[in-house]
């Protein structure tokens, strides 16, 4: 299979497609995550009710052992080609890397959203940092177009 798609999608532009794509999603995240810290630390949001705040922990922690393997398994199964021994699509790579990036940014979200109802950066803050540090580690690095 030629290394360049019907659609002109190479390897190497999915791979840099895929790379933007994964820090402009982190980029948002660091801001939301630095004025989530910065709400919570100066006092600016109060507490939310319990009822409310425990079970959205609790859903962080559920999302965050679900959908973080999920994003891993999706990725490789989206990669992967249909035909044993055929090279990947271009196209595949990059819509795997989206994939992978939108499910661990979906935990990121939640956790934070939960970090500024609960009023405190435990364990909101924590999982959602402990999420980006998945997405930091996996963004496509130029080697992996060889």
């Amino acid at each position: 299979m030629p290394d360049t798609a019907p659609n002109g999608m190479t390897r190497d532009k999915a791979l840099r497609q895929a790379r933007l794509v994964a820090l402009a999603l982190l980029a948002g995240q660091v801001i939301f995550l630095a004025v989530a810290a910065l709400l919570v630390a100066t006092g600016a949001i109060a507490p939310g009710p319990a009822e409310l705040s425990q079970p959205l922990a609790a859903a962080c922690i559920v999302v965050f052992a679900v959908l973080v393997p999920l994003a891993f398994i999706l990725r490789r199964r989206l990669f992967e080609p249909r035909d044993p021994g055929a090279t990947p699509e271009p196209a595949n790579l990059l819509k795997a890397h989206i994939v992978f990036f939108a499910l661990c940014e979906t935990v990121t979200l939640l956790c934070l959203v939960a970090t500024l109802v609960h009023g405190a950066l435990v364990p909101g803050a924590i999982l959602a940092l402990l999420s980006m540090g998945v997405q930091v580690t996996n963004v496509p690095r130029a080697e992996d177009a060889a």
